[in-house]
């Protein structure tokens, strides 16, 4: 078969499938408007929020411990010590520690929810579940109900796992036509597992999830890469799952299909970076680029993603160098923080521009139905990332602090020293008062003993 004819009859295929689902799938829509609809996303899978540099999770290690030391009692210092261990990649000490927290405090929502975040982090699955079901039962709705979505996730993670070991992607199907991934469709991503879920809760028998009930979903997870790990292929991978389907609303397929294509950068298995690729071009196979209905190519995708990462990494990395900066300096690195990041960075406004039917040719590579899949490779779960500290950040924090106790440590000697001469000045204050009562006293004595002896007749 010549050239020619490989390329028409691919494109009388895509014209076909075109033709099928073009009444109730194939719409155009822009990045600006998903973003409207769900804020954050696309900052998230960049990289470009809020965060906190491996430097700073060290110092606040240093200064919890120190606070600790003279106020155990102050419950909220286990909280902030133990996350700063879990993100330095110590998940051990981050669990002891809210254990020991449980024993002073006693049953606390924020204790079993942070347990069961580090649970996860450490591999222990199931010992995740049981904290955030206590935590669960002390406040259902806390943190915008991110933790029953955790939770949900937890089960959807052990529901991939055979022998304790978990291949990535989670949801490995695919079908003949990428419009067939919808959810009505596939009952093995994430968003189908969530809608079992409600199904079970409410004993309804739904197609689609209520949007407020995939909104919070949304934010759940949204939530977990913020505080967890914006990097995890498993959330990028769920949360592509939720915004490719997003109930009545235009599925937000510029987000997602960029959720798919950033897991790909996240794993070393080529064959699972390339599954990845292509759950990217199935997303943007039914999106138009623009009102001319150009096509979208995941080519492109890739450029401005990469672009936009880029955009995250130099914004942390001036996030890294000023909180270096202020613990070099001896200012308290949580105001100056505030100080200066109290507003959010945005992404500028983003084009993906469309392509011809001739230029679609990488596109091609991922939409044909024998593109070789293979084996995966065992993936561990582990949603944590560990944030290397510099050995020369370590020197300089320690130094520092190792100064500011000296310092500590010389102002009490100096106040022990202080309080010890004016307990002697003290003493021999009070001795002289005495000496002198006792002297004032005799001298009475003897003057009313002559005034008696010389009355006498």
């Amino acid at each position: 078969m010549n050239q020619l004819l490989k390329y028409t009859l691919v494109l009388l295929i895509l014209g076909s499938v075109q033709l099928l689902f073009s009444s109730c799938l194939w719409d155009y829509d822009t990045l600006e408007m998903e973003r409207e609809q769900f804020p954050s996303a696309l900052e998230l899978i960049a990289g470009n929020f809020l965060r906190h540099s491996p430097a700073f999770y060290y110092w606040r290690v240093k200064d919890r411990t120190a606070k600790l030391k003279e106020n155990p009692k102050h419950f909220d210092w286990y909280d902030d010590l133990a996350v700063a261990y879990s993100k330095l990649g110590e998940q051990k000490k981050a669990i002891q520690l809210m254990h020991e927290k449980e024993e002073l405090e006693g049953p606390s929502y924020k204790t079993y929810a942070n347990l069961g975040t580090f649970y996860i982090f450490d591999g222990n699955l199931e010992a995740a579940l049981k904290a955030i079901d206590q935590a669960l039962l002390l406040d259902t709705n806390a943190h915008f109900g991110r933790e029953i979505y955790q939770k949900y996730l937890v089960e959807y993670i052990l529901s991939k796992s055979k022998e304790g070991k978990i291949n990535l992607p989670l949801d490995a199907t695919f079908y003949k036509y990428p419009q067939n991934y919808y959810s009505t469709l596939n009952d093995n991503n994430f968003y189908s597992f969530l809608l079992e879920k409600h199904k079970e809760r409410t004993q309804k028998d739904v197609e689609k999830l209520p949007t407020d009930v995939l909104d919070k979903a949304l934010i759940g997870v949204l939530g977990m890469m913020r505080f967890a790990n914006y990097d995890s292929p498993i959330l990028l991978e769920v949360l592509g799952d939720l915004l490719f389907n997003t109930g009545n609303r235009s599925a937000a397929r510029h987000l997602a299909a960029r959720a798919y294509l950033k897991a790909s950068y996240e794993v070393e298995d080529p064959k699972v970076q390339e599954i990845y690729k292509r759950r990217a071009a199935y997303v943007l196979f039914t999106q138009y680029a623009n009102e001319k209905k150009e096509l979208l190519d995941i080519q492109r995708l890739q450029a401005l993603l990469e672009e936009e990462i880029k955009i995250g990494q130099a914004f942390y990395e001036e996030i890294k160098s000023d909180e270096l900066s202020w613990i070099s300096a001896g200012e308290n690195v949580e105001e100056a923080y505030s100080k200066k990041y109290y507003t959010k960075p945005t992404l500028p406004k983003r084009t993906l521009e469309g392509v011809s039917q001739q230029e679609f040719a990488e596109m091609r590579k991922y939409l044909k139905g024998n593109y070789p899949l293979g084996a995966q490779l065992d993936y561990r779960p582990v949603l944590a990332y560990k944030l290397e500290v510099t050995p020369q950040e370590k020197t300089l924090i320690d130094s520092l602090f190792e100064r500011k106790l000296a310092l500590q440590l010389k102002k009490k000697q100096e106040e022990q020293e202080i309080k010890q001469d004016s307990n002697t000045a003290k003493s021999s204050n009070t001795s002289l008062l005495l000496w002198g009562a006792v002297g004032g006293t005799i001298i009475l004595l003897l003057i009313l003993f002559l005034l008696k002896k010389n009355s006498r007749p």
